[in-house]
């Protein structure tokens, strides 16, 4: 009797395990989904490793700005430049 417990035992966990690899799957999927949704087309360009020094305070911010946000560090950063080199070319003040 303890030998078929111990086996109906193992199969469910094995059904709980299978479940939650699926659902971690599914969550997975979305979250890849959601990404490529909400980053346009041209913030796909090729992408090169730009290395900077700053604040600790700064980095922060920075870091919990894009977890409120829902969006990487990487895509919050690159929309900030963007937006200031945007202001300074409106302003003429950027070097071409």
């Amino acid at each position: 009797m303890r030998l078929a417990e111990d086996a109906a035992g193992r199969g469910c966990r094995r059904a709980a395990t299978a479940r939650a690899r699926e659902l971690l799957a599914y969550e997975c999927a979305s979250i890849l989904a959601m990404t490529r949704e909400s980053v346009p087309e041209p913030a796909r360009a090729e992408k090169a490793q730009f290395n900077v020094y700053l604040p600790k305070g700064l980095i922060r911010r920075a870091k919990y700005a894009s977890v409120d946000t829902g969006q990487s560090l990487s895509h919050l950063v690159e929309e900030a430049l963007t937006a200031h080199l945007d202001r300074l070319d409106r302003e003429g003040t950027a070097n071409q």
